[in-house]
């Protein structure tokens, strides 16, 4: 394969993972999303897929709509959420609050959440895993644990059993039963049944939904749902 291709591919990719995860941020969906560019949602969902790039007229107001500058947009240097953005998954100094997290340390510097994602520490390079039940979960990077007894979050991708909250992941999400809603940038497998709405930026697989199915892609429910499916396929 031509190098110069794969360089591209993975420029897009990067892209479109950084997109996902920042959307999510924003508690923005694809449609949403689409609405305030003026675009469809097969095109948001296009550019979190890494099929395709923004238009370069695009590029500035994606970023004014997200809350971050253009760097930021790209997941570099400082730019990521230094305008008026949501709060990041996890706080610079850890509170008390009986949340699970996991710290990196460069040194003796502790390594703060906005700086993992601006070295894009929330790649496969890094992975947050625990193994055993936790009652909240929260991570910059991808996620893998077990049972959650509240909510579990991830800015990139999330491979987790049961949740009885919220699951959300910036990217791609394998999980069990989830209580409440199920949301994932890409794709979303859930082995078992969702108590609450699903969505999904690529395809999704799931047993019962009781609430509301989107995806930007194919849509494959063994079970019944109790709202709207909507998907591109």
């Amino acid at each position: 394969m031509d190098e110069n291709y794969t360089n591209g591919a993975n420029i897009y990719e990067n892209f479109g993972a950084n997109l996902a995860r920042l959307r999510v941020l924003a508690s923005l969906t694809q449609v949403a999303l689409a609405q305030i560019l003026g675009v469809t949602h097969q095109a948001v969902s296009q550019w979190e897929c890494g099929d395709t790039m923004p238009d370069i007229m695009t590029l500035p107001k994606l970023a004014s709509a997200l809350g971050v500058t253009m760097d930021g947009l790209f997941g570099i240097g400082s730019g990521d959420g230094s305008n008026t953005s949501p709060a990041p998954l996890l706080d610079d100094y850890p509170q008390d609050d009986g949340k699970l997290r996991a710290l990196i340390f460069i040194g003796k510097k502790m390594v703060k959440s906005r700086e993992i994602a601006q070295n894009k520490l929330n790649e496969q390079r890094v992975i947050f895993e625990y193994r055993g039940s936790a009652l909240n979960v929260e991570s910059y990077m991808t996620l893998q644990c077990g049972d959650v007894s509240g909510n579990a979050t991830a800015g990139h991708s999330m491979t987790c059993e049961n949740v009885k909250g919220n699951a959300t992941a910036g990217h791609s999400m394998q999980c069990g039963d989830v209580g409440q809603n199920a949301t994932a940038g890409h794709s979303l497998n859930c082995r078992g049944n969702v108590g609450g709405g699903v969505r999904a930026g690529h395809g999704l697989t799931c047993g019962n939904v009781n609430g509301d199915v989107n995806a930007g892609h194919s849509v494959n429910v063994s079970g019944n749902v109790s709202g709207s499916v909507n998907s591109r396929r």
